[in-house]
């Protein structure tokens, strides 16, 4: 069995391989978002409702210095209840460079819903002319944390993109329900940790201490 001090010798071995063998290395696999995981004194900051309420609640692995969104649902023009949220951050994007962006997103529920993130693409670079939405990246409720992962291509008439996320019941007419979201990512690569440090703004706490000596 390898050693705390062996295995992070082997990542940083790894991430030593990655960049340089790819350009940019690892920088092009941090996330993209402003705020994904509701760190720090702001909390909710840079995220704005559309449908339904939201607090700042307990993060999904009780970390002390990050928080995560408890919402609740509301109506929606069609009657129908939703929760539905943006990232205020208008992101830059050139197709041509990055035709592909990838989402993730963990969320719970004792409701049973549908829930999905995408992106809403524009033509210009303020995110004032839209294109329309990319696909979507679903997921089914749990009442256990669970992870949305995966990738959306990116329309050629792109300049900049904002990104949704959105739960709703799997049964039309359902009642207003409640669920939790936390750790948005938007990358032009997968994220290969959920927490790298950087997204928790400096925060340890996901990480086991590794003992000098040991």
């Amino acid at each position: 069995m390898s050693t705390p001090r062996t295995a992070i010798s082997t990542t940083l071995a790894l991430l030593a391989v990655l960049a340089c063998c790819c350009p940019g290395g690892p920088a092009q696999a941090q996330n993209l978002l402003a705020n994904p995981d509701f760190d720090g004194p702001g909390g909710l900051d840079l995220w704005t409702v559309q449908t339904g309420s939201m607090v700042l609640g307990a993060d999904s692995g009780s970390c002390t210095t990050s928080g995560a969104i408890d919402a609740t649902s509301g109506l929606t023009g069609g009657g129908d209840q939703a929760f539905w949220i943006t990232s205020q951050q208008c992101t830059p994007i050139d197709p041509l460079v990055t035709p592909v962006i990838h989402l993730a997103g963990l969320h719970r529920s004792t409701a049973t819903l549908f829930s999905r993130v995408y992106l809403q693409m524009f033509s210009d670079t303020t995110c004032s002319t839209p294109v329309g939405f990319s696909s979507f990246v679903f997921g089914s409720s749990a009442s256990t944390w669970s992870r949305i992962a995966g990738a959306v291509a990116i329309d050629s008439a792109t300049e900049s993109v904002l990104f949704f996320a959105e739960s709703y019941p799997q049964t039309a007419g359902a009642p207003a329900f409640t669920v939790q979201w936390d750790r948005f990512y938007m990358g032009v690569l997968p994220e290969i940790f959920h927490d790298d440090f950087e997204f928790e703004s400096g925060s340890s706490c996901r990480w086991s201490a590794v003992v000098p000596g040991s």
